[in-house]
């Protein structure tokens, strides 16, 4: 099967550039998107856009407002994607469900990437209640995209396309593996990776007064550095840039993304990025950060590698370098979600 981006909508805009990302994620991979909103009372159903077709199913709502408001948000989010993007497949979900992100991680249980917006409706009692990005960063099994409602005008019609991925590492699994999902995530985009380790070193002696560790520091931090990247990028072919910095980690990060497509970050690490849990590094990016911020689970390697296996070669369909996308032939185009 393609590969399956889950984007959860509220309606909210923070939702919507949220599903604007996704959809410019799967151009990049070739997958189809799916838009997921979350009511309670609703029945489960389904409207797809089949690229460049639409195919409407019945969404067999329960007739109340929450449920109609619902449905409505969702279909002109999707609406609105979907103009920009004629080549790529949504599907667009209305879940029954109490909690809304305990319900989008059961939903990305088999997905590549589960995108959400950094806020969301705090009065509406549907998706993204404030916490909802934060618990799915933490509970996702899948890597966790968490898009910023004050992006950049470029980030608010999808991914900026500035070539460069920012990864923060600190030599532990966790960062490698987040560094891989960078790596292949770079080359999907056709663009540079940019691997920054952080010292919490503070001496004056140290620093130069620009982020810049002192010599001794230094040199063991880039040999350490060096031999990840090694590990991590194999033959790939793409650009990489390594870092050694020092200061505070996520401060330290968030400058380097603000001109970057997107920041990596591992969900647990150790060292010089402390532990990248829900209150520390990958939090404070995700809240601070102007840029998409990319939470890697460390399960995210053998899960991606046996979807991997039990997909068909994607052959790219008139696209530049880097980027594909499945277009299918014949029918006639009907009414927009």
């Amino acid at each position: 099967m393609a590969g399956r981006i889950v984007a959860g909508l509220d309606g909210s805009e923070g939702s919507r550039l949220a599903l604007a990302w996704a959809v410019e994620e799967a151009v990049a991979h070739g997958a189809i998107v799916e838009a997921v909103t979350v009511c309670r009372g609703a029945v489960k159903g389904v409207a797809e856009r089949h690229a460049p077709y639409i195919t409407t199913h019945p969404m067999n709502l329960p007739a109340h407002a929450e449920a109609d408001d619902a449905r409505r948000r969702l279909t002109e989010a999707v609406a609105q994607v979907a103009a920009t993007r004629p080549d790529i497949t949504i599907r667009a979900r209305v879940l029954q469900g109490e909690d809304a992100a305990d319900t989008l991680c059961r939903e990305a249980e088999e997905a590549d990437v589960l995108v959400v917006g950094a806020r969301g409706r705090s009065t509406v009692r549907t998706l993204l209640l404030g916490s909802v990005a934060s618990t799915c960063a933490v509970r996702s099994p899948c890597p966790v995209v968490i898009v910023p409602a004050g992006s950049p005008p470029e980030v608010r019609h999808g991914p900026a396309r500035t070539g460069r991925i920012v990864v923060g590492v600190d030599m532990s699994d966790a960062s490698r593996h987040a560094l891989e999902w960078a790596i292949e995530e770079a080359e999907a985009r056709d663009c540079a990776v940019r691997v920054v380790t952080v010292s919490a070193t503070k001496s004056a002696h140290e620093s130069d007064g620009h982020g810049l560790v002192g010599q001794a520091a230094e040199t063991g931090a880039r040999r350490d550095l060096e031999a990840l990247v090694a590990g991590a990028s194999g033959a790939a072919p793409v650009e990489i840039e390594s870092l050694v910095l020092e200061g505070d980690p996520s401060e330290r990060l968030c400058q380097q993304a603000r001109d970057a497509d997107m920041l990596v970050v591992g969900d647990r690490g150790h060292g010089s990025l402390g532990s990248l849990l829900l209150g520390s590094v990958a939090s404070r990016c995700a809240h601070h950060s102007a840029r998409p911020v990319a939470i890697v689970r460390p399960q995210w390697r053998r899960r991606h590698e046996l979807a991997v296996e039990q997909r068909p070669a994607r052959v790219p369909v008139g696209c530049s370098a880097g980027v594909a996308s499945s277009v299918p032939s014949g029918g006639q185009r009907t009414t927009p979600v």
